[in-house]
């Protein structure tokens, strides 16, 4: 009981230090997603319904598009 209660929380090491690299990038790259990407249900929402102030472009038009 007492090593799933570790899993889930977290206190435990990790045996191989390339898993642990991992994770802790993981969870940095997670976290910046968090701060940089703010999305709550009501953005998503009209993200997903096609309703936003400025329409899709598509990628050739962006290619074509004057710098």
């Amino acid at each position: 009981m007492k090593l799933k209660a570790e899993i889930l929380t977290g206190d435990w090491e990790e045996e191989n230090p390339l898993v642990a690299d991992q994770k802790t990038l993981a969870k940095q790259i997670y976290e910046a997603y968090l701060k940089n990407f703010n999305m709550n249900k009501s953005k998503a929402r009209v993200i997903l319904t096609g309703k936003t102030s400025t329409p899709w472009k598509h990628v050739e038009e962006l290619a074509m598009t004057p710098r």
